[in-house]
């Protein structure tokens, strides 16, 4: 089980979970109209057929994840 936490107001989103072996991730972000010249994305392709689905573009302002945490744990796996 995991609790999720999830805001969001005028363009900004904040969402976080935590699992119960303390796996967690949160990320801070708010809508933008600006493509990131430094994503590691150069264009988005989606092909999805939905009712009133809508994709924006997010400047990802803060991300913090028990998974970049587990690199060094990773890195030393043989």
């Amino acid at each position: 089980m995991a609790d999720f936490t999830i805001k969001e107001k005028g363009g900004n989103y904040d969402a976080s979970f935590i699992s119960g072996d303390n796996t967690s991730l949160s990320i801070k972000a708010k809508e933008t109209d600006t493509w990131n010249d430094g994503s590691e994305f150069g264009n988005l392709a989606v092909e999805l057929k939905a009712y009133n689905w809508k994709a924006s573009l997010l400047e990802v302002e803060n991300v913090k994840s028990s998974f970049l945490k587990m690199k060094i744990i990773f890195l030393k796996a043989p």
